[in-house]
């Protein structure tokens, strides 16, 4: 994902889609750990929305997230949250998946809610690991990285 830097304003659409490719020879289990880190982060998202929309739910931020097959699951703390997005099915070599189309900045921020938000890291990392040899994709992503941040995958 590449950083829009400071020309983000509320309402603004940002087009910057992150996928997922096989590059690979054989089918795949894939995921991702979409990391965003910020002072007070949580002030602004969270994984559900609430009535006033502040905090925005991750997955009104990022559209299209959860979509195409994907399993989306949060660890959230209060300078972090850590989105864990795994493929349900394996992906046949070179074929590529959307994590999310683009980032949508809720027309409802302030400029403090903008603030936090620009000044907020986002890091998405992505995983693959052979179909073979695995029953299920979790259980692939957390053996093949199970020191990546996957074995702190939530079990809820």
């Amino acid at each position: 994902v590449t950083n829009p830097g400071e020309n983000l304003f509320p309402g603004q659409t940002y087009t910057n889609a992150a996928t997922i490719k096989n590059t690979g020879t054989e089918n795949a289990y894939v995921g991702a750990i979409i990391t965003i880190t910020g002072t007070d982060i949580g002030t602004v998202l969270s994984t559900s929305s609430d009535t006033d929309k502040i905090p925005v739910a991750i997955q009104e931020l990022f559209v299209g997230l959860g979509a195409d097959g994907y399993t989306v699951k949060y660890v959230a703390e209060t300078n972090s949250y850590k989105v864990y997005v795994v493929k349900t099915d394996a992906i046949a070599a070179t074929v590529e998946a959307n994590l999310f189309t683009q980032i949508n900045i809720p027309a409802q921020w302030n400029n403090a809610e903008m603030k936090t938000f620009v000044d907020a890291n986002i890091s998405v990392v992505a995983y693959a690991v052979q179909e073979e040899g695995f029953t299920d994709a979790v259980t692939a992503l957390k053996t093949a990285f199970a020191t990546s941040g996957w074995e702190n995958y939530p079990t809820n």
